[in-house]
């Protein structure tokens, strides 16, 4: 949990389903609480190289403009994951 938190995101290769590698990021509400997250799911075969690191800055940047969107500003001292 402690490098989800420090990374802002959580990567999935395999775990739920073969073949199948997802990265998720928390979408926060105005208490710094995680209400929801933002997952992108796709073939493990499509998922390589500079493509996994485009969309996990693509996810994260996603999820942060709606936790912008119902009040979240960083540096919430109740963040949580």
């Amino acid at each position: 949990m402690g490098k989800i938190k420090r990374e802002g995101y959580a990567a999935s290769d395999q775990e739920r389903a073969s073949y199948v590698s997802s990265i998720s990021a928390p979408i926060r509400d105005f208490k710094g609480g995680v209400v929801a997250a933002l997952c992108m799911s796709t073939v493990k075969m499509r998922f390589k190289g500079k493509k996994v690191e485009q969309v996990i800055m693509l996810v994260k940047e996603i999820a942060g403009k709606l936790s912008k969107e119902l009040g979240y500003t960083e540096n919430k001292a109740n963040d949580s994951i």
